[in-house]
């Protein structure tokens, strides 16, 4: 992704996410790597093979919470979306619009500092790089979009209900302009809003 992402202290992610037939979901969704850090990544979202329908969150290179998810998810066509907060060092998981859990963390409680970048599908290693095969999201990533700010309820079964054609007040959505196309990916963007 080409955007350039602020620092944030709270951060709301939501795709649509759908597995490839026959397959569970699997891989990294998101991930967001500052060059200047050998640690790893500020933000990832995987799903992990190693620990069956779990979902891992990632911030400030440190993972946070593996939170349990419905088995469901995994193997069908999913609205996702997590919400995290770094002032009260919380991540809540809503799915297909309803509320699952909430999840603390103990950890110093500091922004996700701006100006890294992002890779949809792969986690970085390294700055845009050090991808390992295992790793890659299997399945299709569809409208996801960042806010720098956690959405409210109303706003998550809104964006399930109607599919969110076109969100709003966001801080990173994909788009043919944002979007550089690396491997075996196929990319389709939203003309019409």
């Amino acid at each position: 992704m080409i955007q350039n992402i602020p620092e944030i202290e709270e951060l709301s992610v939501c795709a649509w996410l759908t597995p490839l037939p026959g397959k569970r979901l699997s891989g990294a969704v998101y991930s967001y790597f500052m060059s200047e850090s050998f640690n790893g990544n500020g933000f990832l979202i995987f799903f992990n093979d190693n620990a069956p329908f779990n979902l891992e969150v990632y911030v400030n290179y440190e993972k946070r919470e593996t939170l349990p998810t419905f088995e469901n998810i995994f193997f069908y066509k999913s609205h996702i979306c997590l919400l995290v907060s770094t002032k009260n060092n919380v991540v809540s998981l809503y799915v297909n619009g309803s509320f699952v859990m909430t999840e603390g963390f103990h950890v110093d409680k500091k922004p996700i500092r701006g100006n890294g970048k992002v890779i949809l599908g792969q986690e970085q290693d390294q700055d845009e790089g050090g991808f390992q095969a295992s790793q890659a999201f299997s399945g299709t990533i569809k409208n996801l979009i960042v806010w720098d700010h956690k959405i409210s309820k109303k706003k998550i079964e809104h964006l399930y209900k109607t599919q969110c054609i076109c969100p709003q007040d966001y801080v990173m959505v994909p788009t043919q302009n944002a979007v550089k196309i690396h491997g075996n990916v196929k990319a389709n963007y939203i003309t019409q809003c």
